[in-house]
């Protein structure tokens, strides 16, 4: 019986260390990204399956000028997930943090862009509200 209740408790303990990530998650308004110091987006790469990799610079643990001198210090904070979504010839981004595991770091991931034709497309930053702040404009060949 005790060496059953130890196996529960070890379980219980890796599903809730996994999912506080998912429990704390928070999707990041541009406030926050300019206040850890901000988020710079590279040159588009075309990758051998026709994706393509779209390079990020941001940390949000305050601790690296990106594009602006960091105001805010958050040692808690990891980058749980880096997203897009896409309308006609815009690439709207968003951040969402989480409470530091060992699945994620400050730094947010570059993104992989799937199934998305060559063109000309306006990159933006999408708050929680619907307001997007621009970025900058890129090309995929």
């Amino acid at each position: 019986m005790n060496k059953r209740l130890k196996t529960l408790a070890a379980c219980m303990a890796v599903a809730l260390g996994c999912g506080m990530a998912v429990i704390t998650s928070e999707q990041r308004d541009w406030n926050f990204i300019q206040a850890v110091g901000g988020l710079a987006v590279g040159e588009p790469q075309k990758l051998e399956n026709g994706n393509y990799r779209l390079p990020l610079s941001c940390d949000v643990s305050g601790l690296k000028r990106v594009t602006v001198k960091p105001t805010t210090l958050n040692s808690a904070l990891a980058v749980r997930e880096t997203a897009y979504a896409v309308r006609g010839q815009t690439i709207r981004l968003w951040i969402k943090t989480c409470v530091v595991d060992a699945r994620h770091n400050s730094a947010a991931p570059d993104v992989v862009l799937k199934n998305i034709p060559p063109g000309h497309y306006q990159v933006q930053y999408r708050n929680r509200d619907g307001g997007v702040t621009d970025l900058r404009e890129i090309e995929l060949k």
